[in-house]
């Protein structure tokens, strides 16, 4: 049996990288041979923003049915 890794995640070493990690462990423990893709992706220069803590973002209320 194979199986296939595929990392998307823009970070190189984030926690998608990490968990996956892990995950070939445990196959290559059990003999399951393990083939990985990781894109190449420049991580982006600054940091994404996000708002501070306990701050309310406002979203459109569902609509009543007719």
């Amino acid at each position: 049996m194979k199986v296939l890794l595929i990392n998307g995640s823009p970070k190189a070493n984030g926690n998608t990288a990490a968990a996956l990690a892990e995950m070939e462990k445990v196959f290559l423990q059990e003999g399951i041979e393990v083939a990985e893709i990781v894109p190449e992706v420049e991580e982006a220069e600054e940091e994404v923003m996000t708002p501070p803590p306990n701050t309310m973002i406002p979203i459109a209320a569902p609509k009543a049915a007719p």
